[in-house]
């Protein structure tokens, strides 16, 4: 299964914040703030979030597009990709 950016760069240092705070609950109070703490912090190490994907959320600004004879990313410049072979 290929997975694309769902989770940009500010939504990751939130989830890693969350994250954090969650694994120091799971330590002081109850070990179940130990699960939103690995959820939080897998999502965002991997950029890709499924609860996001279901519900159509995307913070990751780049997209990217691959095809057969270009790389386009939205925002930028696009690059052709051109057979140098002589023939």
């Amino acid at each position: 299964m290929k997975t694309t950016c769902n989770v940009g760069t500010t939504d990751k240092i939130v989830r890693v914040v969350i994250g954090v705070i969650s694994l120091w609950l799971a330590y002081a109070y109850s070990p179940w703030w130990l699960l939103l703490s690995i959820i939080m912090l897998v999502t965002a190490g991997m950029g890709w979030c499924p609860i996001n994907k279901m519900l159509g959320i995307n913070t990751c600004h780049i997209k990217t597009k691959h095809t057969k004879n270009d790389h386009v990313k939205e925002g930028g410049a696009q690059k052709t990709v051109t057979d140098t072979t002589s023939h």
